[in-house]
């Protein structure tokens, strides 16, 4: 299996070549399996399904060179700015920051 996964307990995972982790069927079991199969969807809701619904990723035209990934780290900047900033509606927060376009955004990074 390729791409990491979320292990609680390193002695339950293995590291392939490419430093990804995987586990295998004979070191875990049923229980441990389904740990991590909902620990995967704790990351896709809290992150990609707030990127989706907020920013409408998915929709988004820009599809070449690494475009895509620079969009997804401003997007993923924007929404740990907002938690950390005690948001937990990130579009109301996005709504609260427009307000003062020109300096708001600039007050939660830290920045004069």
């Amino acid at each position: 299996m390729t791409g990491p996964t979320v292990a609680a307990d390193a002695a339950d995972t293995k590291t392939d070549g490419n430093g990804a982790d995987w586990i295998g069927r004979s070191d875990a079991g049923r229980r441990r399996i389904g740990q991590l199969a909902r620990s995967q969807w704790v990351i896709e809701n809290r992150v990609h399904y707030v990127r989706d619904t907020v920013f409408a990723e998915d929709a988004s035209k820009i599809r070449t060179g690494h475009g895509p990934e620079y969009m997804a780290t401003l997007r993923n900047l924007a929404v740990n700015t907002l938690r950390t900033a005690g948001h937990s509606n990130i579009a109301a927060g996005l709504r609260e920051v427009s307000y003062a376009p020109f300096t708001r955004p600039l007050d939660l990074l830290g920045l004069p």
